[in-house]
C-alpha cells in the first residue's frame, strides 16, 4: 500500500530518501512503525473505510451575540 509522507527520512532498507509529500510504498507492519515515529500517514483507502461519530445534537440557537451556535 502507499502511504504520504508527512516527515522526510531515509528509508533503511533501500537507502532511499522520501520527501514530504511523496508516496512511500510499504507492508502493514513497516507502515504501521513508520506511523508511529510520525513519518508517514494513513493510507487514503484505510480513511474512506472507517466511519466517523457525528453529532447529531447540534443546536442552532442564538447565542447572547446573536451568532448561531455550532
Amino acid at each position: 500500500m502507499e502511504y504520504p509522507v508527512l516527515k522526510k527520512f531515509r528509508d533503511k532498507g533501500s537507502g532511499e530518501i522520501y520527501e514530504v509529500g511523496s508516496k512511500y510504498k510499504a507492508e502493514a507492519e513497516r507502515a504501521a512503525d513508520l506511523q508511529r515515529r510520525g513519518f508517514i500517514g494513513t493510507n487514503d483507502d484505510e480513511k474512506s473505510n472507517k466511519r466517523t461519530a457525528r453529532s447529531t445534537s447540534r443546536s442552532t440557537e442564538k447565542n447572547d451575540k446573536g451568532n448561531d451556535e455550532a
